[in-house]
């Protein structure tokens, strides 16, 4: 029941998100954006059942379908920098099968099924809800993107965003479906569920606080985008973290995770020919902020409990591999994007 809850809660997430950062996909709003949206939701999610299924510990158990979601959520934040350099439904498609494999589907093992992949217990990291798979792998891949495919920047266009309302709307629920999500993937009413609950609504608020203070202080202005982008940090920073912090160490893990995404955002994001930074600056790094405060104020575990560096160095360690390892994956597939692009032209240029 409990992972049905999450895996029907993280499907509602990604059309939420997906609306929420039209702005940054070719064609927003188009029913053709709207299709390819879903069918790389649907590659992600099929290639994680076909390849997971048969494997003992993995197929048909709990975590099984939740981590099906988790995958097209990462599908589809995956394929948002090449969506904003192409309308090629193929290169997103070809991008988000490619990705998934040999990206998304080992480290979701790594992560979710330790035991399987024969990870002691005492090495595996501390992520309730699947950041490391999703955000910190998409984050990493989104900056290897960028990178790769700096030369070819296409022009400023018309950027299509979500009116006033609409924004609060997709603001809410995302934040409903994200704290479902996170209490489903605990896989059980238990007396951590009232923390995720908690930790889920004040590390998002002080998130949203920390962005519109940091915003105010270094461009004068506030905005409903603005408040939106720090709730994003906030439930990303908790994702990992949720269920192991006390409620102080949640507030301070969003404030961190708020300020940081804005003094970055405001610095990568003046050129337009920069968008695909929010995902590093909304994605990976208030995840990479909510992996290693975990190591630091996990109740029972963490450092200041323990004086062990030992769940602080598998958190930092996880995320220094996974993005290392995106990166370089990412790397390589963009080249082949690139070249198939360029030999039908559909590469925008300046």
């Amino acid at each position: 029941m409990m992972a049905v809850l999450s895996s029907l809660a993280i499907v509602v997430i990604i059309p939420a998100l997906a609306l929420l950062y039209r702005e940054y996909i070719g064609r927003p709003g188009s029913r053709a954006s709207v299709e390819l949206t879903v069918s790389v939701a649907a590659v992600s999610a099929g290639v994680w059942l076909l390849a997971t299924g048969f494997i003992p510990g993995v197929g048909l158990t709990a975590l099984w379908l939740p981590t099906a979601a988790l995958a097209a959520l990462a599908g589809v934040l995956c394929t948002l920098p090449v969506r904003d350099r192409t309308g090629s439904v193929r290169a997103a498609v070809g991008w988000c099968l490619a990705w998934t494999i040999l990206v998304f589907v080992p480290v979701a093992l790594v992560v979710l099924y330790p035991a399987v992949v024969g990870v002691a217990p005492g090495d595996r990291a501390l992520d309730l809800g699947g950041a490391i798979p999703v955000h910190i792998a998409v984050g990493s891949s989104a900056t290897a993107w960028i990178i790769m495919a700096r030369k070819g920047d296409r022009p400023e266009q018309r950027r299509v965003r979500p009116v006033t309302w609409a924004m609060v709307v997709l603001g809410l629920l995302l934040w409903a479906g994200w704290t479902c999500g996170l209490v489903g993937l605990e896989l059980a009413f238990d007396e951590v569920t009232g923390k995720i609950v908690l930790n889920s609504v004040l590390a998002p608020v002080a998130s949203t606080v920390a962005w519109l203070v940091i915003q105010r202080i270094r461009t004068h202005t506030t905005s409903l985008q603005g408040a939106v982008s720090g709730l994003v940090c906030g439930l990303v920073a908790v994702t990992p973290t949720a269920g192991f912090l006390e409620p102080t160490w949640a507030i301070v893990t969003g404030v961190a995770a708020g300020a940081f995404g804005c003094l970055l955002t405001v610095a990568r994001l003046r050129s337009p020919l920069r968008r695909s930074w929010f995902l590093f600056s909304t994605h990976f790094l208030p995840a990479a902020i909510g992996l290693v405060l975990a190591g630091f104020f996990a109740t029972g575990p963490g450092f200041i409990f323990t004086g062990q560096v030992g769940v602080l160095s598998a958190q930092v360690a996880t995320v220094v591999v996974v993005s290392g390892w995106s990166i370089l994956v990412s790397a390589v597939l963009s080249q082949f994007v690139l070249v198939f692009l360029r030999r039908r032209h559909r590469l925008h240029r300046p």
